[in-house]
Protein backbone atom coordinates (compact mmCIF):
# COMPACT_ATOMS: atom_id res chain seq x y z
CA UNK A 1 0.00 0.00 0.00
CA UNK A 2 2.72 2.54 0.67
CA UNK A 3 4.06 4.53 -2.25
CA UNK A 4 7.86 3.51 -3.82
CA UNK A 5 9.95 5.78 -5.90
CA UNK A 6 12.28 3.65 -8.25
CA UNK A 7 15.71 6.03 -10.03
CA UNK A 8 18.16 5.04 -12.38
CA UNK A 9 20.84 7.54 -13.72
CA UNK A 10 22.30 8.11 -17.06
CA UNK A 11 24.38 10.16 -19.43
CA UNK A 12 22.75 12.38 -22.32
CA UNK A 13 23.42 14.64 -24.86
CA UNK A 14 20.07 16.04 -25.59
CA UNK A 15 16.81 15.50 -23.45
CA UNK A 16 14.58 15.66 -26.99
CA UNK A 17 16.45 12.05 -27.79
CA UNK A 18 15.70 10.34 -24.69
CA UNK A 19 12.94 7.88 -24.30
CA UNK A 20 12.29 5.45 -20.74
CA UNK A 21 10.33 2.05 -20.90
CA UNK A 22 10.39 0.36 -17.02
CA UNK A 23 10.64 -3.12 -17.08
CA UNK A 24 9.25 -5.56 -14.26
CA UNK A 25 10.24 -9.06 -13.68
CA UNK A 26 7.61 -11.85 -13.28
CA UNK A 27 7.06 -15.09 -12.95
CA UNK A 28 10.78 -16.83 -12.87
CA UNK A 29 14.01 -14.66 -13.08
CA UNK A 30 13.37 -14.73 -16.88
CA UNK A 31 10.33 -13.23 -17.68
CA UNK A 32 10.42 -9.32 -17.78
CA UNK A 33 7.11 -6.94 -18.69
CA UNK A 34 7.33 -3.74 -19.86
CA UNK A 35 5.08 -1.09 -17.52
CA UNK A 36 2.45 1.30 -18.96
CA UNK A 37 2.50 4.50 -18.23
CA UNK A 38 -0.43 5.35 -16.50
CA UNK A 39 -2.10 6.51 -12.93
CA UNK A 40 -0.73 2.90 -11.09
CA UNK A 41 3.22 3.74 -12.91
CA UNK A 42 4.54 7.03 -13.94
CA UNK A 43 7.93 8.03 -15.09
CA UNK A 44 9.47 11.49 -14.71
CA UNK A 45 12.45 12.19 -16.96
CA UNK A 46 15.25 15.22 -15.07
CA UNK A 47 16.72 17.61 -16.98
CA UNK A 48 20.49 17.20 -17.77
CA UNK A 49 22.85 18.42 -15.23
CA UNK A 50 25.99 20.22 -15.82
CA UNK A 51 27.82 17.47 -16.53
CA UNK A 52 25.34 15.52 -18.89
CA UNK A 53 23.66 13.38 -16.04
CA UNK A 54 20.25 12.59 -15.94
CA UNK A 55 17.48 11.02 -14.35
CA UNK A 56 14.45 8.30 -14.75
CA UNK A 57 12.15 7.75 -11.98
CA UNK A 58 9.29 5.49 -11.57
CA UNK A 59 6.30 6.40 -9.34
CA UNK A 60 4.26 3.86 -7.72
CA UNK A 61 2.04 5.65 -6.06
CA UNK A 62 0.33 2.20 -4.06
CA UNK A 63 2.57 -0.48 -4.13
CA UNK A 64 0.71 -4.07 -4.40
CA UNK A 65 2.28 -7.44 -3.74
CA UNK A 66 2.78 -7.80 -7.59
CA UNK A 67 4.82 -5.05 -7.58
CA UNK A 68 7.51 -6.28 -5.32
CA UNK A 69 10.34 -7.76 -7.25
CA UNK A 70 13.06 -6.31 -9.94
CA UNK A 71 12.74 -3.71 -12.48
CA UNK A 72 14.75 -1.85 -14.84
CA UNK A 73 14.25 1.05 -17.50
CA UNK A 74 15.26 0.59 -20.69
CA UNK A 75 17.13 3.63 -21.91
CA UNK A 76 16.83 4.43 -25.65
CA UNK A 77 18.68 7.39 -26.60
CA UNK A 78 18.68 8.51 -30.63
CA UNK A 79 17.17 4.83 -31.06
CA UNK A 80 19.95 2.78 -29.11
CA UNK A 81 18.20 1.02 -26.26
CA UNK A 82 20.49 0.31 -23.18
CA UNK A 83 19.44 -1.47 -19.73
CA UNK A 84 20.00 0.30 -16.52
CA UNK A 85 20.90 -2.63 -13.57
CA UNK A 86 18.59 -3.97 -11.41
CA UNK A 87 16.54 -2.28 -8.60
CA UNK A 88 15.02 -4.43 -6.21
CA UNK A 89 11.45 -3.79 -4.77
CA UNK A 90 11.91 -5.63 -0.94
CA UNK A 91 8.97 -5.80 1.19
CA UNK A 92 9.95 -3.40 4.64
CA UNK A 93 9.15 -5.78 8.00
CA UNK A 94 8.46 -5.24 11.67
CA UNK A 95 7.44 -7.10 14.46
CA UNK A 96 5.28 -5.42 16.97
CA UNK A 97 5.17 -6.79 20.44
CA UNK A 98 1.79 -7.28 22.04
CA UNK A 99 1.22 -4.65 25.10
CA UNK A 100 0.28 -5.62 28.16
CA UNK A 101 -3.14 -4.16 29.70
CA UNK A 102 -1.92 -1.49 32.16
CA UNK A 103 -3.92 0.34 35.23
CA UNK A 104 -4.44 4.29 34.47
CA UNK A 105 -1.06 6.09 35.58
CA UNK A 106 0.70 3.27 35.16
CA UNK A 107 3.59 3.01 32.33
CA UNK A 108 3.06 1.28 29.26
CA UNK A 109 5.98 0.42 26.99
CA UNK A 110 5.67 -0.47 22.67
CA UNK A 111 8.66 -2.20 21.34
CA UNK A 112 9.64 -3.21 17.36
CA UNK A 113 12.18 -5.19 16.09
CA UNK A 114 13.29 -4.68 12.91
CA UNK A 115 15.18 -7.31 10.81
CA UNK A 116 17.90 -6.18 8.14
CA UNK A 117 20.77 -3.88 8.15
CA UNK A 118 18.95 -0.45 6.85
CA UNK A 119 19.08 1.41 10.53
CA UNK A 120 15.98 3.77 11.60
CA UNK A 121 16.77 7.53 11.32
CA UNK A 122 13.29 8.80 12.25
CA UNK A 123 10.50 6.66 14.16
CA UNK A 124 6.89 7.75 15.34
CA UNK A 125 4.55 5.98 17.46
CA UNK A 126 1.04 6.64 16.56
CA UNK A 127 -1.78 6.66 18.24
CA UNK A 128 -5.11 5.69 15.95
CA UNK A 129 -7.70 7.30 18.15
CA UNK A 130 -6.46 10.45 18.25
CA UNK A 131 -4.30 10.88 15.11
CA UNK A 132 -1.20 11.65 16.99
CA UNK A 133 2.23 11.23 16.36
CA UNK A 134 5.27 10.81 19.24
CA UNK A 135 8.26 10.82 18.63
CA UNK A 136 10.27 7.67 19.51
CA UNK A 137 13.67 8.55 20.56
CA UNK A 138 16.22 5.71 18.55
CA UNK A 139 19.58 4.44 20.56
CA UNK A 140 22.75 4.34 18.43
CA UNK A 141 23.07 1.19 16.78
CA UNK A 142 27.32 -0.26 17.02
CA UNK A 143 26.05 -3.21 15.22
CA UNK A 144 23.73 -4.36 12.10
CA UNK A 145 20.20 -5.49 12.69
CA UNK A 146 18.18 -6.79 13.78
CA UNK A 147 17.35 -3.84 15.78
CA UNK A 148 14.95 -3.57 18.82
CA UNK A 149 12.99 -0.16 20.03
CA UNK A 150 11.39 0.25 22.97
CA UNK A 151 8.90 3.74 23.42
CA UNK A 152 7.89 4.11 27.26
CA UNK A 153 4.67 6.14 28.21
CA UNK A 154 5.45 7.12 31.66
CA UNK A 155 1.77 7.85 32.98
CA UNK A 156 -1.26 6.62 30.95
CA UNK A 157 -4.73 7.90 31.15
CA UNK A 158 -7.62 5.89 30.18
CA UNK A 159 -8.00 7.97 26.60
CA UNK A 160 -4.83 6.53 25.73
CA UNK A 161 -5.98 3.30 25.16
CA UNK A 162 -6.61 2.07 21.67
CA UNK A 163 -4.65 1.09 18.59
CA UNK A 164 -1.14 1.64 18.14
CA UNK A 165 1.71 1.44 15.38
CA UNK A 166 5.09 2.93 14.79
CA UNK A 167 6.09 4.87 11.94
CA UNK A 168 9.31 4.25 10.49
CA UNK A 169 11.69 5.99 8.28
CA UNK A 170 15.04 4.11 7.73
CA UNK A 171 18.26 5.45 6.60
CA UNK A 172 17.68 4.02 3.04
CA UNK A 173 14.56 7.06 2.85
CA UNK A 174 12.35 3.35 3.04
CA UNK A 175 9.09 4.60 5.08
CA UNK A 176 6.31 2.45 6.16
CA UNK A 177 3.91 1.59 9.29
CA UNK A 178 4.09 -1.18 11.05
CA UNK A 179 0.69 -3.18 12.02
CA UNK A 180 -1.55 -1.93 14.87
CA UNK A 181 -0.79 -3.37 18.38
CA UNK A 182 -3.90 -2.33 21.19
CA UNK A 183 -3.28 -0.88 24.44
CA UNK A 184 -5.76 -1.21 27.22
CA UNK A 185 -5.87 1.05 30.23
CA UNK A 186 -7.80 -0.37 33.21
CA UNK A 187 -9.27 1.72 35.51
CA UNK A 188 -8.47 1.90 39.14
CA UNK A 189 -11.27 0.75 40.82
CA UNK A 190 -11.21 3.61 44.50
CA UNK A 191 -13.19 2.14 47.59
Amino acid sequence: GGKVILTTYFTARDLSNVRITWRQRYGDSTNWRSLPSNDMYRTLLSDIDKNGVMSAKLFIPSLKASDVTDYKAMIFLSGQGQNSSTISVKPARATVSKVEAVFEGSPASFSVIIPGDDKPSIMFLHHNERNKDIAVSIPEFSSAGPFTITHRLERVSFSDGGLYSFRIILESGLQFNTETTQLKVKLMCKP
